[in-house]
């Protein structure tokens, strides 16, 4: 993605987790997870997901009760709009008359 590509209250991804930008800079984009968020309670920490995050108005902001990170131009040109599926090449198969071509061949 690009710099002008980012628009606050927006999502996108990064390395696979999910963010939303909270704000965009002349060089950066500040953002919070939207994924793999935990609550510490007690001394414990607890998974919770986007929507109870969102519930309990952690998304809200500025200012966030969540951690912001900050971009800088690498960052950015690693995100995407959606997640990135790595597409498999699929293998070759060789047909039953190209074994045989094959077979014929090496006698």
């Amino acid at each position: 993605m690009d710099l002008k590509d980012f628009r606050i209250g927006v999502s996108f991804f990064l390395s696979g987790r999910k963010y939303l930008c909270t704000d965009v800079g002349s060089r950066t984009v500040a953002a919070i997870p939207l994924a793999d968020l935990t609550i510490r309670r007690n001394g414990n920490e607890t998974p919770i997901s986007e929507s109870e995050a969102r519930k309990h108005g952690w998304l809200s902001g500025p200012p966030y009760p969540v951690q912001e990170l900050i971009l800088d131009e690498i960052d950015i040109e690693a995100c995407s709009e959606r997640t990135r599926i790595r597409k498999r090449t699929p293998t070759k198969s060789v047909s039953s008359n190209t074994s045989e071509v094959l077979r014929r061949s090496n006698t």
